[in-house]
């Protein structure tokens, strides 16, 4: 491996072998959840920004950090399940060459 890829290699197996001792649900949970409360986050800040004198956005910024929040989970989830496919294969490639 080209610049220190061998390090880089080994770093990797041993943040993902510590990782996936935890279990795939914990991990798609958590990473989930992170991204879920990172759009509601998001949407606070954005409505804070925003004038909400008008009271039809009022209304709306409540469904808007719920859409946000659920969103975002679901959309962390599916993420975190491609990455997890990913590492894996990535991990046995590297553990079983070695």
């Amino acid at each position: 491996m080209i610049g220190g890829g061998m390090m880089n290699t080994e770093k990797f197996i041993k943040k993902w072998g510590k990782e996936r001792q935890k279990g795939k649900t914990k991990y798609i949970l958590v990473l989930g959840l992170s991204l879920g409360l990172g759009m509601l986050t998001g949407s606070i800040i954005l409505s804070l920004i925003i004038d909400k004198s008008n009271q039809l956005f009022k209304e709306y910024n409540n469904f808007t950090y719920l859409i946000s929040l659920i969103s975002g989970f679901l959309g962390g989830m599916v993420g975190a399940e491609v990455s997890w496919a990913k590492n894996e294969e990535k991990y046995n490639h590297f553990v079983n060459d070695k």
